[in-house]
């Protein structure tokens, strides 16, 4: 007759994420995502500009200390509208 182990369910779900912790990439990449998902709840804190404001007389700009990401054909802040977009996303 064979015998059996029975693994309580703790043991098991700890099992199951060793391995997931163990590997560096996989912490690269969770870091990654926490990251964006900060950005992404807390985009109204962190962006420099509204990303709906145009301001003609910048559009076009390459990027600066003033607009990191440069701004598009509308004047508007590039690197706000990434933050903004994070949040639909």
């Amino acid at each position: 007759m064979a015998s059996t182990i029975a693994l309580p369910v703790r043991g098991l779900r700890l099992a199951a994420r060793a391995p997931i912790l163990a590997n560096p990439l996989n912490l690269v990449a969770l870091a990654l995502i926490a990251v964006f998902a900060f950005c992404a709840l807390f985009a109204p804190l962190i962006a420099p500009y509204d990303p709906l404001l145009q301001d003609l007389g910048s559009r076009l700009m390459p990027p600066s200390l003033a607009h990191w990401l440069g701004t598009d054909s509308l004047g508007r802040d590039i690197a706000s509208r990434i933050l903004y977009g994070a949040r639909i996303s």
